[in-house]
C-alpha cells in the first residue's frame, strides 16, 4: 500500500507513517514541519508544504490512501488567530479533498476534534453525540467534516472520520486490514 499521510511529523501522523513503515507499507508525509517532531526514516520522502498546497503536487505513482492529520490546533491560538483556522483546516482540508478525487484517491482517513462536541466535564465523547463547536477552532473542524462527507458521498470514496484518540487507533487498524 502507498499512503500520503499529511501532517506526517505531527505528534499522531508521525506515529502512524512509522506503524506503516514497520508493516512494509510505501509512506509519503506533507507537512509545512510548523510543529512536529523530526521524521524517523530516511527513506520517507517528506514533502515540505503547507496543506493547501497540497494541490501541485503530482504524485508519481498511484497513492491508494490519505491519512489527513494536518491541522492548526490549539483552541487557544485560535481565538486569536481566527482566519489561520479556517486557512489551514477548512481549506486545508478542501485541498486535499479536491487532491484525493483528482488522483482518483478512494480512501481518505480525516482526523477530526472531540472539541466538534463541545467542553463537557466528566462526560465521555462518542461520535453520535451532537455537535456543538465553541472556538473557531472546532467549528473549523466540524465544518470540514461536513464538507468532506459530502465530498465522500457526491464522489463514492470511502471515508473515515476520527473524533478521538482511541477511536483514531481503533479505526486506522480496522480500516487498514478491512477491504
Amino acid at each position: 500500500m502507498r499512503a500520503l499521510v499529511t501532517g506526517g511529523a505531527g505528534f499522531i501522523g508521525s506515529a502512524l507513517a512509522n506503524q506503516l513503515l514497520k508493516q512494509g507499507h510505501e509512506v509519503i508525509i506533507l507537512d509545512d514541519l510548523s510543529g512536529g517532531r523530526p521524521i524517523t526514516s530516511a527513506s520517507v520522502p517528506v514533502l515540505v508544504k503547507d496543506i493547501v498546497e497540497i494541490r501541485r503536487f503530482e504524485p508519481q505513482s498511484k497513492i491508494d490512501w490519505v491519512f489527513h492529520f494536518a491541522a492548526h490546533f490549539a483552541n487557544t491560538k485560535s481565538l486569536a488567530d481566527p482566519m489561520e483556522n479556517v486557512r489551514v483546516n477548512m481549506l486545508g482540508t478542501m485541498a486535499v479533498l479536491d487532491f484525493c478525487v483528482r488522483n482518483d484517491i478512494k480512501r481518505l482517513m480525516y482526523a477530526s476534534s472531540s472539541g466538534v462536541y463541545g467542553a463537557k466535564e466528566g462526560v465521555a465523547y462518542a461520535e453520535d453525540m451532537p455537535p456543538k463547536p465553541i472556538t473557531p477552532y472546532e467549528v473549523t473542524k466540524y465544518s470540514a467534516e461536513i464538507y468532506a462527507m459530502d465530498t465522500a458521498t457526491c464522489t463514492g470514496f470511502r471515508f473515515w472520520l476520527l473524533a478521538s484518540l482511541m477511536c483514531m487507533v481503533q479505526e486506522i487498524c480496522r480500516a487498514l486490514f478491512v477491504v
